[in-house]
């Protein structure tokens, strides 16, 4: 869903005559795309790990879960998820200034299935 919104699969098409760079951004797997869920027991502003170390989930609430969407740490069901989107620098020849505000971060209610927020 969020890639989707971050770059559209007609993306590609529209790059095309624009150049190697254009067309390499306008490709979906130049992008790392990571989704995690956010929990504030998780780890404190100082880096250090709490007790709290399964993405707030009770224990062996996940146990078992197979799932080919299911990420390690992930509690089965959370409201909101995070996704994000950053470019795979080594995919694009930039030569020696590769671009730094390439990618987003999106939340995710799983509820309804709908974007909440993005930042860009």
């Amino acid at each position: 869903m969020a890639l989707d919104d971050y770059l559209p699969e007609e993306e590609a098409e529209r790059a095309l005559g624009k150049g190697a760079i254009a067309a390499c951004l306008a490709r979906r797997d130049s992008y790392d795309v990571d989704a995690f869920a956010w929990t504030p027991h998780g780890e404190s502003d100082a880096g250090e790990e709490e007790a709290d170390h399964d993405g707030g989930s009770s224990a062996g609430a996940d146990a078992g879960y197979d799932s080919s969407t299911a990420q390690p740490g992930m509690p089965r069901n959370p409201p909101v998820i995070y996704v994000a989107i950053n470019l795979i620098v080594e995919a694009c020849d930039f030569g020696e200034s590769p671009p730094v505000d390439v990618g987003a971060l999106y939340a995710i209610d799983t509820v309804n299935w709908r974007v909440l927020a993005i930042h860009h």
